[in-house]
């Protein structure tokens, strides 16, 4: 991948700064995220947190989102929400997405 990038001019290193998080005085404790929930360009997402294997559950339209190949449920082990703006620039679906002005705060429903 790196040969096939370098022949066509792309950059492969590059120097990044890390998204700045609170310290651990700074975070407040809440209620467990087990469910949560929000709509994505008029779909909702959906996902449950099952004690059981310690995993989130992804659901796509009230539907269970499953590996394609395998038809197995897609478990996931964290869940992490950003809301910012974002387009598509491409053809092939890329997307452009804003990760410098910020975005809303999103709240985990209870329960």
């Amino acid at each position: 991948m790196y040969e096939e990038a370098e022949e066509k001019g792309y950059e492969i290193e590059g120097s990044y700064s890390p998204f700045s998080f609170l310290s651990t005085e700074e975070v407040v404790e809440g209620d467990p995220a087990t469910n949560v929930q929000f709509d994505y360009i008029g779909n909702p997402i959906q996902y449950i947190y099952e004690s059981t294997n310690e995993k989130y559950i992804r659901y796509d339209g009230g539907t269970e989102t499953t590996e394609k190949a395998t038809g197995e449920e897609v478990e996931i082990d964290n869940v992490f929400i950003l809301e910012t703006a974002h387009e598509v620039v491409d053809n092939a679906g890329r997307r452009e997405i804003d990760l410098q002005s910020g975005g809303g705060r999103f709240i985990a429903p209870k329960g």
